[in-house]
């Protein structure tokens, strides 16, 4: 389908013919009052419900339930006053324990670092009907000392573990020069940074952009560790990379960087 000139990433993030796009897009009022016919009927019982989601590939709405399936079915398809698309499935915790567990998890991220972990996120798997719990660490018993902690059973709190240990490091900083291929500074420019890590970590701050100054200058602050640092320059609708270089970030350090640019480089528009 990705081959078809005819598919577009519109609706999902997978290619879809227009016809299928239509398709998809009509059954999304039918989809979405099912979705409040379950959301109604558990409202009353939020110790059995798990949750709801649509399944998109299937164009099905599946509703969670403890227990009573037969029972909570009907109850969903009279809320709804006709049949649907409904798929009813036990599950082992209702999402109210769920998120009651995310939010004890999250109030006690102080916790963590006294088994050398740093939390990363937390957060309901639905689908999956867990806890999923992302941290930093080089504790190989981390995972058993969380669980341990929480009075909880794995299959409730999924941990997933980078093995490194990076988040509890500070931040080092690239302090960076970009220079044209002559050796002088871009003057007003319009370039952007980006970069890519030899593993894990990130550089800059959530989603902000990083540029250059007119001198030439950046900071960047990075996790310890590799990085390849990109420059790039608007090229119509896009952007083309016109220099990079490598340096490691040391933690809780400024590391300087020369970045220069190819011949002929267009900082500008």
């Amino acid at each position: 389908m990705a081959d078809n000139p005819r598919a577009r990433v519109a609706l999902l993030d997978i290619p879809l013919l227009p016809e299928e796009e239509a398709a998809l897009a009509g059954r999304q009022p039918t989809l979405h009052s099912v979705v409040a016919a379950v959301n109604a009927h558990a409202a009353a019982i939020p110790g059995e419900f798990g949750g709801v989601y649509i399944d998109q590939a299937r164009g099905v709405v599946v509703a969670l339930f403890t227990g009573r399936l037969v029972e909570h079915r009907l109850g969903i398809l009279v809320e709804l006053g006709s049949l649907g698309p409904l798929e009813v499935r036990l599950v082992t915790y209702s999402l109210r324990d769920l998120e009651a567990l995310q939010e004890r998890v999250s109030g006690t991220w102080g916790w963590l670092a006294s088994i050398d972990a740093a939390p990363r996120s937390a957060w309901v798997e639905v689908m999956e009907n867990v806890v999923a719990l992302e941290i930093s660490s080089a504790n190989a018993d981390a995972a058993r000392l969380l669980l341990e902690h929480y009075g909880v059973p794995s299959d409730m709190l999924r941990i997933h573990s980078d093995g490194t240990g990076l988040w509890l490091l500070p931040r080092g900083t690239i302090s960076g020069t970009v220079r044209m291929a002559n050796g002088q500074p871009p003057g007003p420019n319009q370039l952007n940074l980006r970069w890519e890590g030899d593993g894990p970590g990130e550089c800059g701050v959530l989603d902000m952009g990083f540029g250059v100054a007119d001198d030439g200058g950046f900071e960047l602050p990075c996790t310890p560790g590799g990085w390849t640092i990109r420059v790039e320059a608007p090229a119509g609708a896009d952007w083309k990379e016109v220099g990079r270089a490598y340096v490691h970030v040391p933690a809780g350090a400024t590391v300087n960087l020369d970045i220069v640019l190819a011949p002929g480089a267009q900082v500008t528009e």
